[in-house]
């Protein structure tokens, strides 16, 4: 193509305009270091996730490359989450700011990019300019939970600068760059898997590697399946992406079913959502944080969005000789939004403006290259299309900050949604769950009411409405809602969790424990569910061992001893240990205090320290079950698998009736490879407690994974 990009001239330009796209994603995104974070999956990636609330410690990044949480396999965002609350703890506005610099870096390389292939320095400023400010890439940026956005798409670019030089200059270091970049972007967010196709679209227009076009820039021409072969490894690694995302996302049952989503309204839903992005690329107005999936479109908006579709890609088809960057573009806006466009439906949304985030690209392409060449006979085409550009910049300006605005926090954020999009059972449920939190009982069952008016079986919703209502006092039917909530969705764990705790404000232990058995069966890598079990075990073994225990210590002890009690069912831990350390020094032989202060050692992370507390308590005691149960668990959590069965099997020789001992020992037998043993265990479990619902599904797992149970 004949430019010279090292030369001083555009090397000065480009800086300039790289500046220029930082301040001015500072200026428009900047009010986000002032937002808070939003009650909608940033939980589960940040505020409520106690791997990544815990930094970069070893456990948070062998949990990271391990976990298929919020059904996603992402490690590399994970970390970057977990090196926020490194360096920022858990305040919102070192998060959102770390992701406004990615989002700015990002539009910079796609500016450096961009001039690397074509050498037109305006034209690849005005799209990185429109992919820095476009409105619909707010919610990528905004979002602290859509970190896998910013983060992969970094790797994005730095491939599309390392390919440009690549192909110029081949040499190893880019053979070796190109599939470890990849790799890493894939571990950040799969989007990436259509990546290697988009290079091939590349190497049509602009760097012309295809046979029989005109040379330029001393690249190489090569036969079509030649340019296909050298992205094999690419190919490679977005196919082992893709079947890790497909199993994980099954598991975690984020992937609808076709008896629930016919193929056919996927496809329906697919093709009007590639029109609706097109129209809000062009008025990006009425913004939402969810646009509920409709069960079905009329057939007029199918059949004049497949219409439309079909008219563009004709045309495009027509110009491929003409204007080859229209069709990169098209294909690259068509082929990215592959992943997300519905027909494998993922989530519950018939669009969202982040899965805009990279297929943009494509049509800025289209309209920097396109309208150029559409005026080009025209008188003062330049004067024209820089004023129009600008006019574009700004507009997406004031509209970014505007729509930035609105993820000020949860609640404006949903009302916001609700006003633009109507009927939306989901944002409602998530409304009146945060105005729950808030106290706000009667506005958030007013909410929750009419998400349940619009989606009667909605698990989510029924456990949210639960919690309101148990916030007016109401145990009893907010107990109804929580199983009807597990009726709908036997796997819902909040359910789960929400229906333990207001089993055991109405003395109902027993139902407690199992509540929470099956939300840790469910989700057994999440600390705080360990932590609500063991502390309705501990209750109920304090019920029954409190008249003796009483009887052999002095009423002071006992005293600081009731109140650690307390403490510790509030959560106030480091009192709890404070208050038993004081009944300890009160009364050194005080069995039952040692135990409690290594239970308590134990949920703090202490490990070596919980050991020591129990096995004094055992010292005094050998035959208090509880410590042994305590020190079992303590042994798991560190991965002594056959020492905690161990103590597990001294509480069954104790008590053989033990329910959770016999569970908890089945469990550990099955992580061991000995399922036919934890059998045994398991129907052990379920004749001293036949409703209990979590030994059930281990059961039938361990009979799966047995000899001849057909497992793997």
């Amino acid at each position: 193509m004949g430019h010279d990009p090292s030369s001083p001239a555009p090397l000065k330009r480009l800086a300039l305009l790289s500046l220029a796209l930082v301040l001015l994603s500072g200026v428009v995104y900047g009010r986000i270091g002032g937002n808070g974070f939003i009650d909608f999956d940033d939980p589960a990636y940040v505020t409520y996730n106690p791997h990544v609330r815990a930094g970069l410690t070893v456990e948070t990044v062998a949990w990271a490359f391990r976990t298929g949480s919020h059904s996603n396999w992402h490690p590399l965002t994970w970390l970057s989450h977990a090196l926020d609350c490194e360096i920022f703890g858990i305040d919102p506005a070192g998060h959102h700011l770390v992701s406004l610099g990615l989002h700015a870096l990002n539009a910079v390389l796609l500016l450096l990019a961009l001039h690397a292939m074509t050498g037109a320095v305006w034209r690849s400023a005005t799209v990185a300019a429109l992919f820095a400010l476009h409105p619909l890439h707010v919610e990528s940026v905004a979002w602290a939970a859509e970190r896998k956005d910013v983060l992969s798409t970094l790797f994005w670019m730095l491939i599309l600068l390392t390919y440009a030089r690549h192909v110029t200059r081949p040499t190893t270091t880019g053979r070796v760059l190109l599939p470890l970049l990849l790799g890493l972007g894939l571990m950040a967010k799969p989007m990436l898997v259509t990546l290697p196709f988009v290079l091939l679209l590349l190497d049509y227009w602009p760097l012309a590697r295809f046979g029989g076009a005109p040379a330029g820039g001393g690249r190489r021409f090569l036969p079509p399946l030649r340019l296909v072969t050298e992205k094999l490894p690419l190919f490679a690694l977005a196919a082992a992406s893709s079947v890790v995302t497909w199993v994980v996302q099954q598991r975690g049952g984020a992937i609808a079913a076709l008896d629930v989503l016919p193929f056919r309204a996927r496809l329906a839903n697919a093709v009007v959502a590639y029109v609706t992005y097109l129209a809000r690329t062009v008025w990006p107005a009425d913004l939402g944080v969810l646009y509920p999936l409709a069960a079905k479109l009329p057939a007029w908006e199918v059949a004049g969005a497949s219409a439309l579709l079909v008219a563009v890609t004709a045309v495009v088809a027509a110009s491929a000789r003409r204007a080859p960057y229209l069709a990169t573009g098209w294909l690259w806006y068509v082929g990215t939004l592959v992943p997300v466009i519905g027909v494998v439906q993922v989530g519950v949304q018939a669009s969202a403006d982040r899965y805009t985030y990279v297929p943009l690209v494509g049509v800025f392409l289209m309209l920097a290259w396109g309208l150029p060449d559409l005026l080009g006979d025209r008188r003062y085409p330049r004067a024209i299309l820089g004023a129009a550009a600008l006019l574009a910049v700004a507009g997406c300006s004031v509209l970014s900050w505007r729509q930035a605005g609105y993820w000020h926090d949860s609640v404006t954020l949903f009302e916001r949604t609700l006003a633009v999009t109507g009927e939306n059972y989901v944002t409602e449920s998530n409304l009146g769950g945060t105005l729950t939190g808030q106290g706000r009982f009667d506005d958030a069952i007013r909410h929750l009411e009419e998400a349940r008016r619009l989606r009667p079986d909605h698990a989510p919703t029924l456990s949210n409405l639960g919690v309101a209502v148990q916030g007016k006092g109401r145990v009893g039917e907010a107990i109804g809602l929580f199983r009807e909530a597990l009726k709908a969705k036997p796997t819902h764990v909040e359910a789960w969790l929400n229906l333990g705790n207001a089993l055991g404000k109405t003395g109902d232990i027993d139902g407690a424990i199992v509540a929470f058995r099956e939300a840790e069966r469910l989700q057994p890598d999440e600390p705080a569910i360990g932590s609500m079990l063991r502390a309705a075990l501990e209750t109920k073994q304090r019920a029954a061992a409190t008249p003796a225990a009483k009887a052999k210590v002095n009423p002071e002890a006992w005293a600081s001893f009731e109140r650690a009690n307390e403490m510790r069912g509030r959560g106030r831990l480091d009192e709890a240990a404070a208050s038993y350390g004081e009944a300890i020094r009160l009364e050194p032989g005080f069995a039952e205090a040692h135990n409690n202060l290594g239970s308590v050692l134990g949920r703090q992370g202490r490990a070596a320290e919980a050991i020591a507390e129990i096995s004094k308590a055992l010292e005094i005691a050998p035959d208090l079950s509880a410590a042994h149960n305590n020190l079992a668990i303590v042994l798991a959590m560190q991965g002594d698998a056959e020492q905690a069965a161990g103590q597990f099997s001294e509480v069954l020789r104790l008590d053989p009736r033990d329910a959770g001992a016999h569970f908890n020992l089945g469990l550990l037998l099955v992580r061991q490879g000995k399922p036919q043993e934890a059998i045994a265990h398991f129907e052990e479990t379920l004749r001293i407690e036949p409703g209990n619902e979590s030994a059930s599904r281990a059961l039938r797992e361990a009979r799966r994974r047995a000899p001849g149970g057909g497992g793997r």
